[in-house]
């Protein structure tokens, strides 16, 4: 048993060190969890977990959280938004509206939608899928 654990951790140490130099890569194609910040004087902001977004400066931050009901929209553009549902489609034709900040609302054609998860609602096995999905995404195609 000694040295099957040993040999397993040689293993996870072996791919470890392997994928390193691969980090960066693999930041850009997971998809990370979002937070929700709330300020002090009443507004809040949605940042990746990953790479914080711009700094909030002096603000007092009063809470932080994760909402599972947080969607991720990308566009067919390869941008990326986040936000909360304020009209889901009835349909496959119908367009998406979002609320992404305070008083700031996003409205997608549903011709312009790419993909859209519920970034802190995945499991890792759901994330693993996501980021392949991601990776042949970022791979130009060879024609």
């Amino acid at each position: 048993m000694g040295r099957f654990a040993a040999t397993i951790a040689l293993v996870v140490l072996g791919w470890s060190v392997a994928l390193l130099p691969a980090r960066p890569v693999l930041e850009s194609i997971w998809p990370p969890r979002v937070d929700e910040i709330v300020l002090a004087d009443g507004q809040w902001v949605l940042q990746s977990a990953a790479a914080p977004g711009p700094s909030l400066g002096a603000a007092e931050v009063l809470a932080r959280s994760r909402p599972l009901s947080l969607l991720a929209v990308r566009h067919s553009d390869g941008s990326l938004r986040y936000g909360f549902v304020l009209q889901a489609p009835d349909s496959r034709e119908d367009g998406l509206l979002l609320l992404t900040a305070p008083d700031r609302e996003v409205q997608f054609s549903a011709s312009d939608i790419e993909a859209r998860y519920h970034p802190n609602a995945l499991n890792a096995g759901q994330r693993a899928r996501l980021a392949i999905v991601n990776l042949f995404r970022r791979t130009p195609s060879r024609r």
